[in-house]
C-alpha cells in the first residue's frame, strides 16, 4: 500500500505537466488575426465588464441563445451517460459476467484485464477513427447519428429493444466505447469553439465545458443511489433516453463545416447544414452579430462626427 502513494503522486505530476505546457503556449503565443479584428479595437484590451456586455448581447439574439443552449444541454446530459458507464466499468463488466470471481485477487485481476480491453479495444480506435468523420460528414450529422447509434445500444443492453439476451450478446455490445467516441466527445469541442463569434468564443466555450463537468460530478455520485432504486437494466434505458435526448439538442447546433471565421462572423454557417438553422434567411448575407453590428454602427458614426465639426469650424 505505500508502494501506491508513489503510483499516484507520480502520475498526478506527470498529468501536471501537459497543463503547464498549454499555459505556457497560451501566454507566449500571438493574437489571431480575427481577435484583433472582431474584438480588439486600436490594440485595446477588454475588461471584465465589456466581455460580459458582449455575451449578454450576442447571445440575446434568438439562434445564438438556441445554439448555445444545445451545445451546453448536449454537454451536460452527454457526461451524464458517459462517464456514469465510464466511472462504474466494474459493474458493467460484471453485468456481462467478466468480473466478479471466487477471491479477490482473480476479482481484481479480470476487472483491470476488463478495464485495458476496453480501452485499448474500445476507446483508442475510437479516438483515432473519429478523426477525419467531422470533416467528412460534418459535426452536426455525426453528432447526431452516432449519439442515436449509442443509445440504440443502451436500450439492448437494458433489455428495452431486445428482452432476455444473453450475457454473449452483451459482450458483443460492449465495444460500444468505440461507437461512443465517434459522436459527442469528437464535436463537442469544435462545436462550442467554431459556432460563436470570437467576441464569445472563449467564455461560450467554458460555460459550455462546465456545463458538461456538472453531469459528470452528477452521474458520479448518483449513481448508484438510482442503480439502487431501479437496477442496472433501468440505469442503462435511462442512459439510452438521454443519449437521445443529446442527438435531439444536436439540432440546435448550427453546421460550421467548410465555413471560414469571417463567414462565422457574419452568421453564414445558421443558414446551412443539417441543425434547425438549415433554412435559409432573407438576410444571411448580412453580419447577424449583435456585438459586431454595434462595432460597425459606431466605427460608421465616427466618420460623419468628424466630417461635421470640420465644416462647423470652416
Amino acid at each position: 500500500m505505500e508502494k501506491l502513494q508513489y503510483v499516484w503522486r507520480l502520475l498526478l505530476g506527470i498529468g501536471l505537466l501537459p497543463l503547464f505546457c498549454t499555459l505556457y503556449a497560451r501566454w507566449t503565443i500571438k493574437e489571431t488575426d480575427a481577435q484583433k479584428t472582431h474584438v480588439m479595437r486600436e490594440g485595446e484590451k477588454r475588461s471584465l465588464d465589456n466581455q460580459f456586455a458582449d455575451f449578454r448581447k450576442y447571445f440575446h439574439v434568438l439562434k445564438h441563445g438556441l445554439a448555445f443552449f444545445g451545445v451546453c444541454g448536449s454537454w451536460f446530459l452527454f457526461d451524464i451517460a458517459f462517464y456514469g458507464i465510464n466511472l462504474n466499468q466494474t459493474v458493467i463488466l460484471q453485468l456481462i459476467g467478466y468480473g466478479k470471481d471466487s477471491t479477490i485477487f482473480e476479482t481484481l485481476w479480470h476487472t483491470a484485464v476488463g478495464n485495458v480491453i476496453v480501452s485499448v479495444a474500445g476507446y483508442t480506435p475510437g479516438y483515432y477513427l473519429a478523426i477525419p468523420l467531422p470533416d467528412k460528414i460534418g459535426r452536426i450529422r455525426q453528432q447526431f447519428t452516432f449519439s442515436c447509434v449509442v443509445g440504440f445500444l443502451y436500450a439492448v443492453w437494458a433489455d428495452v429493444l431486445i428482452p432476455n439476451h444473453d450475457r454473449r450478446s452483451r459482450r458483443a455490445l460492449h465495444p460500444e466505447p468505440a461507437v461512443h467516441q465517434h459522436g459527442p466527445p469528437s464535436n463537442h469541442l469544435p462545436a462550442a469553439v467554431e459556432a460563436f463569434s470570437t467576441s464569445v468564443r472563449g467564455t461560450a466555450h467554458g460555460i459550455a465545458a462546465a456545463s458538461g463537468k456538472c453531469g459528470a460530478v452528477l452521474t458520479a455520485f448518483a449513481f448508484g443511489t438510482v442503480k439502487d432504486k431501479i437496477g442496472l437494466e433501468g440505469v442503462l434505458g435511462l442512459f439510452a433516453a438521454i443519449m437521445f435526448m443529446v442527438a435531439s439538442l444536436s439540432l440546435l447546433i448550427p453546421e460550421t463545416r467548410g465555413y471560414t471565421i469571417e463567414e462565422i462572423e457574419q452568421d453564414r454557417h445558421y443558414s446551412g447544414g443539417v441543425s434547425l438553422f438549415a433554412k435559409k434567411d432573407a438576410d444571411s448575407s448580412a453580419p447577424c452579430s449583435a456585438v459586431d453590428a454595434q462595432r460597425g454602427s459606431s466605427r460608421e458614426a465616427e466618420p460623419k462626427q468628424a466630417s461635421s465639426s470640420v465644416r462647423a469650424v470652416a
